[in-house]
C-alpha cells in the first residue's frame, strides 16, 4: 500500500506563525528532501518567506 502522509491545516485561524524566513526555508528543504511536494504557509507566512524557496529548492521545482 502507498503511504499517504498529511498535515491537517485549521483555515482563518488567525494567529501568525512565528518563523523566520530563514527557519521556513530550511523546513520546507527538509520536507522536500522527504518526499513532500508541496509546501505552503498559512498565518505570517509572507512573501518574505515564500521568495527565498525558489532559489533554496531549485533541483526540486519543475
Amino acid at each position: 500500500a502507498e503511504r499517504m502522509d498529511y498535515v491537517d491545516t485549521y483555515r482563518d485561524r488567525g494567529r501568525p506563525t512565528p518563523v523566520t524566513p530563514e527557519e521556513f526555508t530550511a523546513w520546507a528543504r527538509d520536507c522536500v528532501e522527504a518526499g513532500v511536494q508541496v509546501v505552503g504557509g498559512c498565518c505570517g507566512i509572507e512573501i518574505e518567506h515564500i521568495r527565498p524557496l525558489r532559489d533554496a529548492l531549485p533541483t526540486y521545482l519543475s
